[in-house]
C-alpha cells in the first residue's frame, strides 16, 4: 500500500463510524411513536419523518439517499486520489488507484 491508501483506509474506517452512528442507527427508531428521525438526504437537505413502518416511499427515500452519500464518497476518494498521487510515478499511481479501487469495494481493512 502506497501512503495515499494507508491515509485513506483510516479516513474511511473514520467515516463509516460516523455514518453507522450519525445516520444509519437513527433509522432503527423509525417506527417508535412521537419519535422522528432526522437526518441529512446529502443533496442539502433533511429527512424528518417518525412514527411509521419502514416501507414504500420512506423506503425508497432512504436507499435514494444512501446511493447519494456513497456516490460522493466516490468521487471525493478519487479527488482525493488525484490530487494526493500526482507526484508518484506512474506505476505507483496505478498501482495506487488499484488501491483506491479496493478500498471502497470493500471493508477497508481487508485491502
Amino acid at each position: 500500500m502506497t501512503p495515499f491508501e494507508l491515509n485513506l483506509q483510516s479516513e474511511l474506517e473514520i467515516e463509516w463510524q460516523r455514518f453507522a452512528n450519525k445516520w444509519l442507527f437513527i433509522w432503527h427508531n423509525i417506527n417508535i411513536p412521537h419519535y422522528s428521525v432526522d437526518v441529512e438526504d446529502f443533496r442539502g437537505g433533511r429527512i424528518h419523518v417518525g412514527g411509521i413502518v419502514f416501507e414504500g416511499q420512506i423506503q425508497q427515500i432512504y436507499w435514494q439517499a444512501i446511493d447519494r452519500y456513497l456516490a460522493a464518497t466516490i468521487r471525493d476518494s478519487f479527488h482525493k486520489w488525484d490530487e494526493g498521487t500526482r507526484p508518484y510515478p506512474e506505476k505507483a499511481r496505478l498501482t495506487s488507484l488499484e488501491g483506491v479501487e479496493c478500498l471502497l469495494r470493500a471493508d477497508p481493512r481487508s485491502c
